[in-house]
């Protein structure tokens, strides 16, 4: 294997990575349970994460969750609803910025099928509705620290017609 891996940027200039520059993440994810309302416009995710701080990363470590294309309906910590100071969303993430060792992290969010050309995450293609999670497809279906050493027990309510 490679000590490092090339992945294309927007302007196709390539973005090493280098095993090197790996950190472990400062917070896992044992569970998630997920609710989803399918509808070819509007998909509804409702996404519960039980949280645990990893060994060894400080109290003041900030959660970082990668999601895009998506609108943020709603996030509570401990059933919680959370301020707009106490968190922040960019056009690729929603970071946290006080989280308890261990807690439960909701995420309302809504995206449009219909609308996702990306060929990742929930998205139309002709007639029917399609789903492409890997490798970082996960992250255009809800919020999540969308990597491969973050591992967790899914549970997943589909409601459709």
């Amino acid at each position: 294997m490679s000590a490092e891996a090339t992945l294309p940027k927007a302007n196709n200039d390539p973005i090493r990575i280098h095993r090197k520059d790996y950190r472990k993440p400062d917070y896992l994810v044992p569970t998630i349970d997920l609710h989803i309302e399918i509808g070819e416009h509007s998909t509804i995710v409702r996404n519960t994460l039980q949280i645990r701080r990893n060994d060894g990363i400080p109290s003041n470590a900030t959660l970082v969750m990668n999601g895009e294309k998506q609108k943020l309906l709603s996030i509570a910590v401990d059933g919680r609803a959370l301020g707009a100071t106490e968190y922040l969303l960019t056009n690729h993430e929603l970071i946290v910025r006080s989280i308890p060792e261990f807690c439960r992290v909701e995420i309302v969010s809504e995206i449009a099928p219909d609308k996702n050309e990306s060929g990742l995450g929930l998205y139309k293609s002709g007639p029917i509705l399609c789903t492409q999670m890997e490798a970082e497809g996960f992250r255009l279906l809800t919020y999540f620290p969308d990597r491969p050493d973050v591992m967790s027990r899914f549970t997943t309510t589909i409601t459709a017609d």
